[in-house]
Formats: C-alpha cells, sequence, structure tokens
C-alpha cells in the first residue's frame, strides 16, 4: 500500500471513529504512520484529504458496479445491488463526509460527477433518462437514509426492498416513473 493510500485508509477509519468535523492531520498521520511532512505532500489541507478520500470511495464504487455488470446493459441492477449490499464502512464514511460538505458544498464535486457518470451510464445501457433518474434518486434515498441511521426495517425485509428497487428497471412501470419525475421538476420549478 502507498503512502497515500495508507493516509487515506487511516482517515476513513478516523471518520467512522471521530466524525469528518473532528478529524484532524496529526492523527491521520499518526494512524497511517507517516510524518506530518509526508502528509502534507499528498494532501496540503483537511479538505484536499476529505476530497481525496471522497475520490477514493467514489472510485471504489464505481469498480464495485462494475464488477457486478457483466456487460453494459448490466449496470442498472448491478447499481442497485451494489447500493443495497454497501461496504461496512460506508454508512459511517458517507454520514461523516455528509456533514464536512454541509461546511464546504465544494466537496459535493465528486458526488455530482459520480451520479452524472451513473446516470449516463444507466441511459447508455437502455434506460430512459426520466427512469435513469428515478432510479438514481431512489438509490439515493437509501444511501442517505443508510448514512443517517434512518432505516426501521430489518434484515429479512431486505428481499422484498430488493425486488421493489429492481422492478423499477421493468418497463411496465415506464409511464408511471416518467409522470412522479414530471411532478418532481414541477416542483423544483415552484
Amino acid at each position: 500500500m502507498t503512502a497515500r493510500e495508507r493516509i487515506i485508509a487511516a482517515a476513513v477509519e478516523l471518520c467512522g471513529e471521530i466524525g469528518a468535523a473532528g478529524l484532524t492531520m496529526d492523527q491521520v498521520a499518526a494512524r497511517a504512520n507517516v510524518s506530518k511532512g509526508g502528509l502534507l505532500y499528498h494532501f496540503a489541507s483537511k479538505e484536499a484529504l476529505l476530497g481525496g478520500m471522497i475520490e477514493g470511495f467514489m472510485q471504489r464504487e464505481l469498480s464495485r458496479i462494475e464488477a457486478r455488470a457483466a456487460q453494459p446493459s448490466d449496470f442498472p441492477r448491478a447499481y442497485i445491488e451494489s447500493a443495497l449490499e454497501p461496504p461496512d464502512e460506508s454508512p459511517r464514511l458517507i454520514s461523516g463526509l455528509i456533514a464536512a460538505a454541509a461546511g464546504n458544498p465544494e466537496l459535493l464535486r465528486g458526488p455530482r460527477e459520480f451520479s452524472r457518470q451513473v446516470w449516463r451510464r444507466m441511459v447508455e445501457a437502455g434506460l430512459s433518462p426520466a427512469r435513469a433518474a428515478v432510479v438514481c434518486l431512489a438509490v439515493d434515498g437509501w444511501i442517505f437514509g443508510m448514512a443517517m441511521g434512518h432505516m426501521p426495517w430489518g434484515p429479512d425485509d431486505l428481499p422484498a426492498i430488493r425486488a421493489e428497487y429492481l422492478s423499477l428497471l421493468e418497463p411496465s412501470h415506464e409511464d408511471a416513473l416518467v409522470e412522479i419525475f414530471r411532478v418532481a421538476l414541477a416542483k423544483l420549478d415552484e
């Protein structure tokens, strides 16, 4: 593992333990077993480190999705399945990064690009733009709920939830999804 990878891994661990707001460069350097100068060589500031964590997380998530998709048309299903089976550190990391982004909206640039890339890949896989948007929004809701600890259902409910998510990919829902998307856009315009 490179020094940069060790630094990011240490920062992810610490974020999970104490949150992004409490994260200090000294803590990260100590946990990664690098000098403060070595840390600053790779990340000149805490914001740069948080940005590196977000970038790394997005790259890992895209790799997880791509590993599930045998061909490009499998991407939407792989995206849903990956979201419903996140790595253990995801909820803590995501909630910490959401909190950090509240103080620095620039940190949302990576997640915005990730969302655009996922949406584009779903459209390329054959979903209509409206359906791809609704799937993205539904998955974002799941991820946000998971990160905030708002998951009142239990493990026994997951197969039915998974089936409902996957049903969003079925052609029979096209008209309803387009209407939901149209109403949502109209509300944004109000």
